[in-house]
């Protein structure tokens, strides 16, 4: 790798830290837009109103972590 290439990759780093931190200061978030809820109207929307996605979701993150314990395996042999 070329001594351009190793100062490039932690100066473009930090001019993204620098923009990321920029960005966020200078956001304005309203408080009042922040609805109040509680955990139990939390599982009741999971449970009730987004019953079928929460389960799909679920299915598909477990099939996620099964291919990711078997690429796993395949490389430990």
């Amino acid at each position: 790798m070329s001594s351009l290439a190793k100062m490039i990759k932690p100066i473009s780093v930090l001019v993204l830290l620098i923009l990321m931190l920029f960005i966020i200061t200078q956001t304005q978030f309203e408080s009042d837009s922040v609805q109040e809820s509680s955990m139990t109207d939390l599982g009741t929307s999971l449970f009730e109103v987004y019953y079928l996605p929460f389960v799909l979701l679920s299915l598909v993150l477990v099939a996620a972590m099964m291919g990711a314990v078997f690429i796993a395996k395949e490389r430990d042999e």
